[in-house]
């Protein structure tokens, strides 16, 4: 199965890397990949289709739904 990323999802994943890399900076890269690998506490909106997955955005669980 395939997994592929909106912009939008791509773009808050972005968003936060910067702020982890403002106020977590050793630990940044770590966490910025096990986010991409297994995203917990975060959530996850996405889309099956066939045979691939569309992540369409990446949000943290204590933050406001857009």
């Amino acid at each position: 199965m395939q997994v592929r990323w909106t912009e939008a999802a791509a773009a808050d994943l972005g968003r936060i890397a910067d702020y982890l890399f403002v106020h977590a900076p050793s630990r940044a890269p770590g966490l910025v990949r096990f986010i991409y690998e297994a995203p917990l506490p975060w959530i996850v909106i996405y889309t099956v289709r066939d045979d691939a997955i569309d992540i369409v955005r990446l949000l943290h669980g204590a933050q406001r739904w857009p």
